[in-house]
Order: structure tokens, then C-alpha cells, then sequence
């Protein structure tokens, strides 16, 4: 995963040049496990009331399993203010890669103070 860390933050970015948090999961399941994820991003904007996070929370049944004990390339769905707002993928038993705005992609830990209370769920590509 390392090298997945420090691409640039961009809303809708699904490269190496740019990406958002879903184009992170996006890219890494292109890259690492020749895999195509749905792009999303004609179901979202940028602003708060339709974020990616609640695309990919109401898309979950279609492809993918809810997972009580998460395992590395499963995908974490984290919220804000109560909502589901934001990706990121599992790393490891504590870590996630995610990317943010002004942070670009980074690994952090979701058992942490930041990231604990906003777990929504963990799934698993069917």
C-alpha cells in the first residue's frame, strides 16, 4: 500500500494524479487486484448533501458482504455528523489507507481518536 500514500487530493480523481476517497479504493483495486469498480462519479458532487460516502453506503448490496472482522482490500465506510461520508480501504487490523482533502492519501489508524466513533461498517467484495 505504500505506494498509494501521498497522491494529491481530488474531488472525482481516479488516477495517480489526483484522487478522492472512492477513487483511492477505485485505484488500488484496478492496480493491485486487476479488478473494476464502478465509478460513481456521476452520482455525486462535491457537496455535503451528496457525498461519495452515501453513494457507496446505499450501492452495498449489490456487490458487496458486510464483515464483522476485516481483512486487508476491504473497503471501511465512515461517517460524518451521523451520515455515511467517507471511504477508505483496510490495511490491516487498525490501519486504513483513505484519501482526504488537503491531507492527500494517507494510512491511519480507524481504532484511533479521529476515526473509532465514525466506523459505520467494513465489507467485502462478493
Amino acid at each position: 500500500m505504500n505506494d498509494f500514500i501521498g497522491i494529491p487530493f481530488e474531488e472525482k480523481g481516479r488516477s495517480r494524479d489526483g484522487v478522492d476517497c472512492w477513487g483511492l479504493v477505485w485505484l488500488i483495486y484496478k492496480e493491485l487486484y486487476d479488478k473494476s469498480l464502478p465509478l460513481y462519479t456521476d452520482l455525486y458532487s462535491d457537496t455535503k448533501d451528496r457525498h461519495i460516502g452515501a453513494v457507496i453506503n446505499e450501492q452495498l448490496d449489490d456487490a458487496w458482504l458486510r464483515v464483522d472482522n476485516p481483512q486487508k482490500g476491504d473497503i471501511i465506510i465512515l461517517r460524518m455528523r451521523g451520515l455515511p461520508f467517507h471511504v477508505g480501504m483496510v490495511v490491516d487490523d487498525k490501519t486504513m489507507i483513505h484519501a482526504e482533502q488537503d491531507l492527500g492519501s494517507v494510512i491511519e489508524n480507524y481504532k484511533g481518536l479521529k476515526w473509532s466513533k465514525r466506523v459505520l461498517g467494513f465489507y467485502r467484495m462478493k
